[in-house]
Formats: structure tokens, sequence, C-alpha cells
């Protein structure tokens, strides 16, 4: 006798069976408004980052030197991203998605982390410190913005093949019961984003 059917004695009735669809549908729909934004966010900044480095609008001689270390580690750290993705044959669309998802996901870190120390200020006496640091043209505000934006270009980048990792998987964990016994997988929708 089947192990899982043993365990699965009795079936959903009809309401449960439409509870859990209706459930599954609301997961993925949350799962695809989430990708959407993050995706969305990277996307923003990639279009923004040229206005950054250029500010002001008088070419290269606008360009600081912390920016022109920026834009070697980012030209660098973009051959690795795309060296990467043709190793591990990610594809366009999937390298693509690795990386505004992770520059999204970055930036909303570092939007969440801004918002707490405005928070943690907005009563003290210095309120007006972190608007003054975000507002002039301070280099540790760029070099920490300019460095999150480096660090989440470097965490995009495929560092495995996804078939060979999820078909050797068990034995890699040291898995050494038989796949009949194996935990069966569960579907759950509301996953993170695979980076």
């Amino acid at each position: 006798m089947d192990v899982r059917k043993m365990s699965q004695s009795t079936s959903l009735s009809l309401t449960g069976k439409i509870d859990n669809g209706f459930s599954r549908f609301l997961c993925q729909v949350l799962n695809a408004i989430k990708t959407g934004m993050l995706w969305l966010i990277g996307l923003m900044i990639l279009a923004l980052l040229p206005f950054a480095i250029f500010e002001y609008g008088e070419g290269l001689a606008d360009i600081s030197l912390l920016e022109w270390a920026f834009m070697a580690l980012l030209g660098l750290l973009l051959w690795r991203h795309v060296n990467y993705c043709q190793h591990f044959s990610t594809g366009f669309w999937k390298g693509a998605s690795r990386l505004l998802i992770s520059l999204g996901i970055m930036t909303v870190v570092e939007l969440v982390v801004i918002g707490l120390c405005e928070i943690f200020l907005w009563q003290s006496e210095y309120e007006d410190l972190p608007r003054n640091y975000l507002l002039d043209d301070d280099p540790l505000v760029k070099l920490a913005t300019y460095a999150s934006l480096l660090v989440a270009l470097y965490l995009s980048a495929p560092t495995a093949n996804r078939r060979a990792m999820t078909t050797n998987e068990p034995q890699a964990q040291g898995d050494t019961r038989a796949p009949e016994k194996a935990e069966p997988a569960t579907s759950d929708t509301f996953k993170e984003p695979t980076l």
C-alpha cells in the first residue's frame, strides 16, 4: 500500500477544494504583484542611475573619483553577471529578472533603513539629521548608495545550474531515504523570488 495514500485518509470537501484553490490563486496574484513591483523598482534604479552620476549636466567634468570607481566596478560586475548567466545557461530573461529583482530588494531594504532612522530620530533633538544627509551632496550617502547597488549586482549573478541543483539536492544534503519514503514537496505558492 502506498504511504502517501494512507496519510491522506480523507480528501477535502467541495468547499475545502474551492477555498484551497482560491487561496492558491490569491497567493499567486500576490507573488506576481510583488515580483512585478520589484522589477519596476529595479528598472527605475537602472534608468535613474545616469541622472545620479551626471547630476549637474557638465559631462565628464561632473564625475567625481567615487563615481569613476563606481562605474568601473559596475562594468566589471555586469560583465561577471553576463558571464555567469552564460556559463550556467540562465538565459537573457532570467538573468535580467535576477538583476532587476536584486536591485529592487536592495532598494526596498535601503528605503526601510532610511525610514526607520527617520522614525527613531523624529522626536529627538537630531530630527533634521537624516534629511540634511539625504538632501545635501554628502559623500557618505553616495558611498553607501553605490555600495548597496554594487552588492545587489554582485548577489544577482547565478551560482549554480538550476536543473542540476534540483536533481542532485537530496544526495548533496545527505538524504538517505528512498524516493518513495521521502517527504512530498509542499505546494507553497507564495515564495520569495529566487536570486
